[in-house]
């Protein structure tokens, strides 16, 4: 087990289990007067809890200590990676406990919260082309990010699938890569803010099935990628 790619047993901590559950999901609706079925108003998914169990076992109960004060701190904001998943989990500690069994023996309970799960990134190309349909792996809204290459100085690029509405990029210049990162929320080239060139309600992203995506320009090299996202 990896905890923001650390192996645990550097910590003396061998994985003994875990219990991850979906994501809650939150249905607003109301039934109106006369109405045979209710309204559905909105939905929402909160945080996927997760639950973890580790051993920890040192030459004494002073080294167990601080193991666990160390793996604590690594727990507080983390990445975690099982050996047996091939998911990923952002996460925040909400609770924790341990508990001494004999002299340099203790487990140790991790309670944690998780926005979703989510495997390695995808790169999908599409380079010189005006469209292309693309299956999102997942079964949630993933954020994306979109580069792009002119392979000359291009006025602008109009992209439409990854929001609902277009998205426009101004002044691309010959061999400059310009990111579009739905990820962080930022437009840069050469990592210089270019958000002032472009034209949008809302950052790119994907949703699970097929996205039909479409380029207003075909003399430009372009990328997606992804994480698949799961609740």
């Amino acid at each position: 087990m990896l905890v923001n790619n650390i192996d645990i047993s550097i910590f003396k901590a061998k994985y003994l289990n875990k219990d991850i559950q979906t994501a809650t999901i939150v249905m607003l609706s109301e039934w109106l007067k006369n109405s045979l079925i209710p309204l559905d108003l909105s939905k929402q998914e909160n945080y996927k809890p997760l639950k973890i169990q580790l051993k920890i076992k040192d030459v004494d109960d002073e080294s167990c200590l601080n193991n666990i004060g160390d793996l604590i701190k690594q727990f507080e904001n983390c990445t975690i990676k099982f050996d047996d998943l091939s998911l990923y989990y952002d996460c925040t500690i909400v609770n924790k406990s341990h508990k001494r069994i004999v002299k340099g023996k203790y487990t140790l309970d991790i309670e944690l919260k998780s926005g979703y799960a989510y495997k390695p990134t995808i790169t999908e190309a599409m380079n010189r082309v005006t469209s292309k349909t693309i299956n999102i792996l997942g079964n949630t809204e993933t954020p994306c990010i979109i580069e792009i290459t002119a392979s000359i100085d291009t006025i602008d690029i109009i992209v439409e699938g990854f929001a609902d509405d277009p998205i426009i990029i101004k002044n691309l210049k010959t061999n400059k890569t310009v990111i579009v990162d739905g990820e962080s929320q930022m437009v840069t080239v050469d990592g210089i803010n270019k958000y002032g060139d472009t034209d949008m309600w809302d950052f790119p992203s994907l949703k699970p099935g097929n996205n039909n995506l479409k380029f207003s320009r075909n003399n430009c090299d372009i990328k997606v990628k992804y994480k698949p996202r799961f609740i």
